[in-house]
């Protein structure tokens, strides 16, 4: 839906965050709520028009899943259970190929100095997750992963290190 925004912000909100939609383009603005979060929240929408919110928690990273333009939004799923979790990006495949509708979701991983990038799948609409895949086993500093997924439904993980990009 062309008309469907969503939007927060890295705020932490005593009891719940705040996810602001529109369904008009932005004439009129409402909000739903989702737990408190410790930040870096990210949105990506499937072709199916599903929306997905990625955030860390004390316990890694969560993910929401809504089905209505961001008016409320499912329980969360846990998909990394570390606390050492940071910079967490996602991306849908919104093709018509294979894969459509796989949602990715990757991460900076500093459990235990390790340094690392992890990534993980989801082939039932976030419901379960497998992974983690080691993209990268050494980086620094903090790179923050950003996925995109071409037209043809290949999917690319860039991370930055400090040679460079990777």
């Amino acid at each position: 839906n062309p008309l469907n925004f969503v939007a927060t912000d890295n705020r932490i909100i005593t009891g719940a965050n705040y996810v602001f939609y529109t369904t008009n383009g932005g004439v009129s603005w409402s909000y739903s709520t989702v737990p408190t979060s410790y930040g870096d929240p990210v949105f990506a929408a499937d072709a199916a028009g599903n929306l997905f919110l990625a955030y860390l928690y004390s316990t890694g990273v969560r993910i929401q899943k809504s089905t209505n333009g961001g008016q409320s939004w499912n329980t969360a799923v846990q998909v990394a259970t570390n606390y050492y979790a940071d910079k967490e990006w996602i991306a849908c495949d919104q093709t018509n190929g294979t894969y459509k509708n796989n949602i990715y979701m990757s991460y900076f991983n500093a459990t235990s100095g390790s340094q690392r990038v992890d990534f993980h799948r989801s082939t039932d609409n976030g419901a379960s997750w497998t992974g983690p895949i080691i993209l990268a086993p050494t980086v620094t500093p903090n790179p923050g992963p950003n996925i995109v997924v071409d037209w043809t439904g290949k999917v690319y993980v860039f991370i930055t290190t400090n040679t460079g990009a990777a």
